[in-house]
């Protein structure tokens, strides 16, 4: 009861003109501890600053629930609680043509890829429905144009189908087609359609395209979305920003 009515006081007083800002500056300034933010529930948009080594000139706004624990974690630590990843992957962008986003969850690698370049291209690829809904909601906010083109669907080897097991989190994070119990907790086998890149890529042709930058995050899958790739990295030579999970055979 008292959980309860801490959340909602909060959830009220962070809509205040003014006291959302001191919250967030207190937040990112570190001046919040981590067992309390990690409770804070964030629901709705708020401006997502871009990691720039210079003045953050760029931003984008982001979406989410009060369950999203990525949308928790940017709005009171920023950035920085991703490590350096993000800041090398903002740099790379820049100069991308077309950014594969593969394992996109609910977009935040997708929004540093259109708003680092003005002019690139991003597919982005996320096989569960309502994680899938935040990230459309995510490119609605942020791409006016039409530059990114969202696909609900799994990555892999060959087209087809396949089990992919998924936890009863709001928006989780950690879903695979590999292993059940490395999920955790309880779990629902949900069958999703899935595709390989390079058959995606063949389906455009003969319109001229260049994938050059390729996000890999799928949670021990890493092996099948190269191997349903190889045309693609022979013929286009794309920079890999790959995640490999140390529970991963890859090699």
């Amino acid at each position: 009861m008292l959980k309860h009515f801490l959340r909602s006081l909060f959830k009220f007083l962070i809509k205040l003109p003014g006291l959302s800002s001191v919250f967030r500056f207190l937040g990112t300034k570190n001046m919040i501890p981590n067992f309390v933010w990690l409770r804070l529930p964030i629901d709705g948009t708020f401006p997502l600053y871009f990691p720039t080594h210079s003045k953050r000139e760029r931003m984008a706004l982001y979406f989410g629930t009060a369950d999203d624990p990525i949308e928790r974690a940017m709005f009171w630590r920023g950035w920085e609680c991703f490590g350096l990843g993000p800041f090398v992957f903002y740099e790379l962008a820049k100069d991308s043509k077309i950014m594969l986003d593969i394992g996109a969850n609910t977009g935040v690698y997708t929004l540093l890829a259109l708003t680092a370049s003005m002019t690139s291209k991003v597919w982005t690829f996320e096989p569960i429905k309502r994680v899938f809904d935040i990230l459309g909601k995510n490119v609605a906010l942020n791409d006016p144009t039409g530059r990114c083109r969202t696909f609900q669907m799994g990555v892999s080897d060959s087209d087809g189908s396949a089990e992919i097991y998924v936890s009863g989190a709001a928006v989780p994070g950690n879903s695979t087609i590999m292993s059940r119990s490395w999920v955790g907790g309880e779990t629902v086998a949900v069958t999703i359609p899935i595709r390989s890149i390079d058959s995606i890529v063949n389906e455009l042709r003969p319109d001229p395209i260049t994938v050059d930058l390729v996000k890999i995050d799928v949670e021990l899958a890493e092996q099948k979305v190269l191997q349903g790739m190889s045309n693609t990295i022979r013929s286009h030579r794309p920079i890999i920003y790959l995640e490999i999970s140390p529970e991963s055979d890859f090699e």
